[in-house]
């Protein structure tokens, strides 16, 4: 088998996060794999063959279980998991919560974040102004030009 190149994920498994994704869950046991693969047909998802039942046990073991392009799949041989992410299984689990720290912001968190930056901004530029107003001189100097003499 060749070297895997799979990504390690932490995010919850959901139907999205599992649709917009190439998963990839590496079973030890046959009950493992049974696991894996009623949850998946939970979520919604089925065998490529088009096969809604427990199958294929012996080479999801062995090879691992895809899910790709929302089909279920057995890892094949030749196939090096590139880009794919990998999922323990306890992030299958309707009660699995994804570490702080890993899960990224929701977009209501983002635009708050992002207001607060703006808000921090606007009073860096307002502190600024009012610094270079006491330091700049109250008239700026004439500027001396020679004059223009008319030819005689």
């Amino acid at each position: 088998m060749p070297k895997l190149l799979f990504e390690k994920t932490y995010e919850k498994v959901t139907r999205e996060m599992a649709a917009q994704n190439t998963l990839l869950f590496l079973p030890e046991t046959e009950k493992q794999a049974t696991y894996v693969q009623q949850r998946l047909f939970a979520l919604g998802f089925i065998w490529a063959n088009d096969v809604k039942k427990v199958q294929s046990l012996e080479e999801c073991t062995a090879n691992g279980i895809v899910l790709k392009n929302q089909r279920i799949y057995y890892l094949g041989e030749d196939d090096e998991a590139k880009g794919y992410k990998l999922c323990a299984l306890e992030q299958l689990a309707e009660d699995y919560i994804a570490p702080a720290a890993l899960t990224p912001p929701s977009p209501d968190r983002l635009m708050q974040m992002f207001s607060e930056v703006t808000a921090r901004l606007s009073a860096i530029e307002n502190r600024l102004s009012k610094i270079e107003e006491r330091l700049a001189p109250e008239e700026p100097p004439q500027l001396q030009k020679p004059a223009i003499r008319r030819p005689q």
